[in-house]
């Protein structure tokens, strides 16, 4: 346990702990400090049977030669962490990272009332899941505003069973050589969902909103209240406002609602796609709008297995560089 603890001025590493054995681990920080240090503003490396980590009213700020906040999961059970009134801010090399690749369970994480603003170098906050695991990670009044890097990057990059992302009352504005947030997962064996609900994520250098699955099992968005407009730097590569992507076997199925994607700089407003086996269903279930865009209102691909777009009079695509509407064929009803 850190109560209290402050770590300022250190020529490396704030605080640095390595915990290793079978036993269970609990590690809890609160009111804690971690500034302005020549390394990392605190660093664990954790291994044992299971994790659970809470991190309250604490600040790592102005770190100089990495993360502010920096575990290593390689726990063999399931992981959990709670972080909650924690400003992470202004660290040189990236904001939070939690890295579960090494453990073997399932993780969890919580992030409320944080932010994760303005650091240099690398991501706000990221987040990366066990590999052939479940990883669910949900974040409610927070914001990953101005980092260099993605504001929010949580992803199972390898295998993964399930994985769950539930984002409410999130900004990821304005982040430099990155997306807004990024989500999803390769490789699944199960069913992957997310859910974003008043989130704003606009004037990112790429994407404001990128969720991607690849694997056996389906991908199930919902867009409700998502502003994500001006983004992209008119590169070409990742310009579209919201790119959703599912490639394998599964269906992707995208319900929208109040979803704001206008004045792309060089892509689409509203991105999505499904490759391989599996259907791709859209369902405009409010009213949206994507005008003004470089290239498409609204692309949908998907390669011969079921494309259908329905409620699509709720759309509003003015103004786009090639056209409203670009998608493969398929059955769209107002």
């Amino acid at each position: 346990e850190l109560d209290t603890v402050v770590a300022r001025g250190n020529a490396q590493h704030g605080v640095s702990v390595t915990i290793a054995g079978a036993a269970d681990v609990s590690l809890v920080i609160d009111d804690s400090k971690f500034a302005e240090n020549g390394g990392m503003g605190a660093s664990f490396a954790i291994g044992g049977a299971s994790l659970a980590v809470s991190v309250d009213e604490t600040e790592a700020l102005r770190n100089e030669g990495g993360w502010g906040l920096r575990f290593d999961d390689d726990t063999g059970g399931a992981s959990t962490y709670t972080l909650a009134d924690t400003n992470v801010a202004q660290n040189t090399k990236g904001g939070l990272i939690i890295d579960a690749s090494g453990a073997v369970g399932d993780a969890s994480v919580s992030i409320k009332d944080s932010s994760f603003d303005g650091n240099a170098g690398n991501d706000g906050a990221r987040i990366v899941g066990p590999n052939a695991f479940a990883l669910d990670v949900s974040a409610d009044e927070s914001s990953f505003d101005g980092n260099v890097g993605n504001g929010l990057d949580a992803r199972s990059p390898v295998a993964a069973s399930t994985y769950t992302a539930s984002l409410t009352k999130v900004r990821a504005n304005a982040n430099s050589a990155g997306f807004g947030v990024w989500l999803g997962a390769s490789g699944t064996t199960g069913d992957a969902s997310a859910t974003l609900a008043r989130v704003e994520a606009e004037s990112n250098s790429q994407s404001g909103v990128r969720l991607a699955e690849a694997g056996a099992g389906n991908f199930a968005v919902t867009l409700t209240h998502v502003a994500a407009s001006g983004n992209g730097n008119g590169d070409g590569t990742a310009d579209n406002n919201v790119h959703i992507s599912e490639a394998g076997d599964g269906n992707l199925n995208l319900s929208a609602a109040d979803v704001t994607s206008n004045s792309s700089n060089g892509g689409s407003g509203t991105w999505v796609g499904e490759a391989d086996a599996g259907t791709l269903a859209i369902d405009y279930a409010g009213k949206s709008e994507s005008n003004d865009n470089t290239k498409y209102g609204l692309f949908a691909s998907e390669d011969g297995d079921g494309l259908s777009i329905t409620n699509y009079a709720r759309l509003t695509a003015d103004g786009n560089g090639d056209a409203s509407l670009w998608m493969s064929t398929g059955t769209i009803t107002n």
